[in-house]
């Protein structure tokens, strides 16, 4: 399933169960995770609906549970699946903000106009996010999520802007 589905955006993937209390393991893939699973939230997995009870960020992934299930071998039956929520709960936002799926699959062009590549994904860090360009030779380009990297996010022209700074291309 792609990131944009029947208006259904991908919010994550349950990498494993944790416990025996039906808790799972899940690796965001979006911009607001403390919103897409806090409390009441609810989220669309393998076709069905379910409501956050718990979540909290552990070592670089989220510890969810849900109402409907209170064990793991529920939670077992889950494993691998991704994660989704209805597109009509997103929120507008202001005019430097996007969605992870408004930015995944645009075309990059330098200082210059030279296409770099295509976003393939986007990785949330701590400090900034990076974005991973998808060379025309299928090499992959991690850029900074930085004011000094990205000039331009044109999602109306569907186009990112960047300035190329010493290092972050590799020549060879």
């Amino acid at each position: 399933m792609d990131n944009n589905v029947n208006n259904f955006f991908k919010v994550g993937t349950i990498v494993n169960t944790h416990g025996i209390k039906g808790d799972l393991k899940v690796i965001s893939n979006t911009d607001f995770a403390d919103k897409r699973f806090k409390r009441n939230s609810k989220l669309i997995i393998g076709g069905n609906e379910y409501t956050v009870k718990n979540a909290k960020p552990n070592k670089g992934t989220y510890l969810l549970s849900f109402f409907e299930f209170n064990d793991i071998n529920d939670a077992e039956k889950l494993k691998g699946q991704d994660i989704y929520v209805n597109g009509h709960t997103q929120d507008n936002l202001s005019e430097d903000e996007f969605y992870y799926d408004q930015i995944i699959g645009l075309p990059v062009y330098d200082e210059s106009n030279i296409f770099i590549g295509n976003i393939s994904n986007i990785i949330s860090l701590a400090s900034n996010d990076v974005w991973t360009i998808l060379s025309p030779l299928k090499k992959e380009i991690l850029i900074p999520y930085i004011d000094d990297v990205v000039k331009k996010v044109d999602l109306k022209n569907s186009k990112i802007q960047i300035q190329i700074i010493e290092g972050l291309i590799d020549e060879n």
